[in-house]
């Protein structure tokens, strides 16, 4: 599930040169139910509507990502560690919205296995 918190409307609350945007609902969007096979790797591209002048702007939005499956977490401390099932997140820009693929990443948007976080109970998301 991809996690959506689009930006709001600057003049909803700027006060000393500040601005705090509160109790803002997101929207989940469903990437699907995918099986992968040991030993290979599975691609999900989604653009970004309005980054790329399309749809509705998501352009400095809040972003997260929820899987679920067989991850592996270390036993001291519950954080991902290499195992069964591993996931990176990489964006970036494009040049040709027809063509999949980034055109090029940007470094502060890869997030790599051990840097996702362990999401535990039954509320763990954004609501419809």
């Amino acid at each position: 599930m991809l996690g959506v918190c689009l930006q709001p409307v600057y003049s909803s609350y700027y006060k000393n040169g500040i601005c705090v945007f509160k109790n803002i609902t997101g929207t989940e969007i469903n990437l699907g139910t995918h099986e992968l096979h040991p030993h290979t790797c599975t691609r999900i591209e989604r653009d970004i509507p309005g980054g790329i002048m399309i749809d509705e702007g998501e352009a400095n939005a809040v972003c997260s990502l929820r899987a679920k499956g067989d991850f592996k977490l270390s036993e001291h401390t519950g954080e991902p560690v290499c195992g069964l099932l591993e996931i990176s997140v990489a964006g970036g820009s494009i040049f040709n919205p027809e063509e999949p693929g980034l055109e090029q990443a940007d470094l502060a948007l890869l997030f790599r296995y051990k840097d996702f976080v362990r999401c535990g109970g039954k509320d763990c998301g954004f609501k419809k």
